[in-house]
Formats: structure tokens, sequence, C-alpha cells
């Protein structure tokens, strides 16, 4: 579901992390800079911080429709 360069919104549950996206996309607080087997590292908006996400602490990837 997730592509590098797509605008991201993320989340911290504390033991896990959700990430978001609207679809049509529009800016959001972080940027998807690569995606490995098991990590996800994005890029905050002011490209300031990177943050590496391991797979095992997503809680989820929600998708939002606008039309």
């Amino acid at each position: 579901m997730l592509k590098v360069g797509q605008a991201v919104n993320l989340k911290d549950h504390g033991s896990a992390y959700s990430i978001g996206f609207v679809e049509p996309e529009v800016p959001l607080g972080h940027t998807v800079v690569e995606i490995g087997q098991d990590y996800v590292v994005l890029r905050d908006i002011v490209a300031v911080k990177e943050t590496v996400v391991p797979v095992y602490s997503v809680k989820a990837i929600e998708k939002v429709r606008v039309k």
C-alpha cells in the first residue's frame, strides 16, 4: 500500500505505530523515504528527523478516501 515519496501521517500508540495516508494524496506530516523487507523509513515534513519503523511495531496502515 505504501510507496516511496508518498505523504503519510505517523501516530505513536506507545507500543506500536499506525501509518495513514489520504487518497488522492494531500500533504501530511511525513514522507516515505525507504521501504525495506522488514522496516519503513519516514522523514518528517521539515526534513529534520527520519524515523525507522520496524514492521513488527506497525499496528495498522490506514487509507482514507476523499471524493
